[in-house]
């Protein structure tokens, strides 16, 4: 079989001029389909970096508080049925209470929640330490995307329009903070902010919350909802519970179960489910987009081949004088075409890989502002390896039919061309 591979490498030399141009229409079909599929992976990364397992199980339950019905609000009765339902691992209640922030000249407008210890400790801090639950007032994390909500009011510049370096560190400094609803002042220590930038809560431990505003509250609770006589609740109403599941499969049947009894629930896998959606449309239509240059070298290839064969007949009808037989001819010929696939598609994919790395990417970064290691066009070993082998697939189905023809020529046929 070695003769073929040599007579094959020699036809493809003798047809310089075609056989460049050839691979060059599939390096172009390649490089279209795997560069735009790359935009519709990256893009997907990019969207999905801000989620990860524990926040799509993590489901968010709000009651109707000022509806006066106690069974549909989020009591510590409540919080206890759910956590036996099927499925429910972990139940957090929130007790949120809104106020003013100011730190040195930085102010904020925002909603504090008081969360169990062990929801903190789940918590990832960036920088200082976890409440310690010694003191007389609630002491403060501030989420690392929250703090991008304080502005300046000398400049009323935002936070988050300064460079990293220059943006204000808020640990360990004392705030004063005011209570909305009763116009109550104190001041609190902010005890460390958490890792996630997409975090934009502001936390306190629940207990020392509790204590706080009862000290501070009389015969009626700050912040809590009122009955039908226009009271305030003497037990703890809550503004809303994180509840967390088992596994993400659970996750619809346990927010259909809370919807069902009258409670509005948010989670972000419908979010997700939605985007993926999106996502695997645009990713069709891209490689569809890029499937056309593909189908179009083909067409190429196939062109070529059939040059190829006319151009070949006496020499088809001497290799079959001298004992070639049909299966030797037809696979000399789907050979030289899948060469041409394998080329072209090699080429293309290593193109790619510097069109998205030096091209995309960097005007993306500079574009969209991009932070270090996010790319808008994404290329993984799997999408290279298949566009290698589906160019060579191509490649051979393109140069079938002519091979075919030429298998089938008889001798006399052929030396009479």
């Amino acid at each position: 079989m070695a003769w073929i591979w040599r007579l094959c490498i020699t036809n493809m030399k003798n047809r310089g001029i075609r056989t460049i141009l050839t691979i060059l229409g599939v390096v172009i079909g390649v490089i279209s389909i795997v560069s735009l599929v790359a935009v519709g992976i990256g893009a997907k990364e990019l969207i999905m970096q801000g989620f990860d397992e524990d926040s799509i199980c993590k489901i968010e339950v709000t009651g109707m508080e000022e509806s006066h019905r106690r069974d549909k609000m989020i009591t510590d009765d409540f919080l206890e049925e759910i956590s036996g339902m099927e499925n429910v691992k972990e139940v957090y209640p929130v007790l949120g209470w809104d106020v003013e922030i100011e730190i040195d000249q930085y102010t904020t407008y925002a909603q504090v929640c008081g969360v169990p210890q062990t929801y903190l400790d789940t918590l990832v801090i960036k920088e200082g330490e976890y409440p310690s639950g010694n003191g007389l007032k609630p002491e403060l994390i501030i989420g690392a995307g929250a703090r991008n909500w304080f502005y300046d009011i000398k400049t009323w510049s935002a936070v988050e329009e300064l460079e990293e370096e220059k943006k204000p560190n808020f640990v360990g400094k004392r705030a004063k903070v005011t209570i909305y609803q009763d116009n109550i002042h104190s001041r609190m220590e902010i005890c460390g902010m958490t890792d996630n930038e997409y975090d934009y809560n502001i936390y306190c431990e629940l207990e020392s919350l509790k204590k706080y505003l009862k000290r501070n509250s009389g015969d009626n609770i700050i912040g809590q909802p009122t009955n039908k006589d226009g009271q305030r609740y003497n037990e703890w109403i809550y503004d809303k519970a994180y509840v967390y599941v088992e596994d993400t499969e659970y996750v619809d049947a346990v927010i259909e179960k809370l919807n069902n009894r009258g409670f509005q629930t948010y989670n972000e896998k419908e979010y997700v489910d939605s985007m993926n959606r999106i996502l695997q449309i645009a990713q069709v239509v891209l490689a569809g987009i890029g499937m056309i240059a593909l189908v179009v070298a083909v067409i190429g290839i196939s062109n070529t081949m059939m040059t190829a064969v006319y151009d070949r007949i006496r020499e088809i009808g001497i290799l079959k004088v001298l004992g070639c037989d049909t299966d030797e001819l037809l696979y000399l010929f789907l050979l030289e075409s899948g060469i041409l696939g394998a080329i072209g598609g090699v080429l293309g994919v290593g193109i790619s890989y510097l069109i998205t790395g030096l091209g995309v990417n960097k005007i993306a970064e500079k574009v969209m502002k991009l932070e270090a290691g996010e790319h808008l066009a994404v290329i993984p070993w799997w999408l290279a390896l298949a566009a290698i082998l589906f160019a060579i697939c191509l490649g051979v189905i393109a140069g079938y039919f002519p091979a075919r023809w030429a298998a089938k020529l008889r001798p006399i046929q052929a030396m009479n061309k």
